[in-house]
């Protein structure tokens, strides 16, 4: 098999603004991402009282402890709560959902924790985080 030869040149200017670009996004999801696990970390109290979980942490005691985790969803819902991007917290609002790839028992796992799954709610949710949950499902029971 031939040597694939590439022409991407790291020490060009070019490389250089698109390499400091794309970190200012990673940036920004990161920021996002941690919004989410504050307004998620208000809601332990209210979890506490109940005798449950917030979703983060029933994830946690499912899959291997140190083991790589790959957050799947982490923007949906973003602007959905309020079209403010300074105010909107991604994930479905007070304790989010949590969804990834992971680990469990030593063996690939994928899995989901919500909120409104222990909130009493229902089920009862909005239209985009019906489509949301319904797309992460055949990932989930795999």
């Amino acid at each position: 098999m031939p040597a694939f030869q590439s022409s991407l040149a790291a020490r060009d200017e070019a490389f250089a603004d698109n390499r400091a670009s794309l970190l200012a996004l990673i940036d920004e999801l990161r920021a996002l991402e941690a919004r989410t696990e504050a307004t998620s970390a208000k809601s332990a109290p209210r979890f506490a009282k109940r005798g449950q979980l917030l979703p983060r942490e029933r994830l946690g005691l499912l899959l291997d402890s140190g083991a790589p985790f790959l957050a799947l969803s982490s923007l949906a819902g973003y602007l959905l709560d309020v079209n403010d991007p300074a105010r909107s917290v991604p994930g479905g609002g007070s304790a989010g959902t949590a969804d990834g790839a992971g680990r469990g028992d030593g063996a690939s796992a994928a899995g989901r924790a919500g909120a409104r799954s222990t909130s009493g709610a229902g089920g009862g949710g909005c239209q985009p985080c019906g489509k949301r949950d319904s797309r992460g499902k055949p990932a989930a029971s795999r």
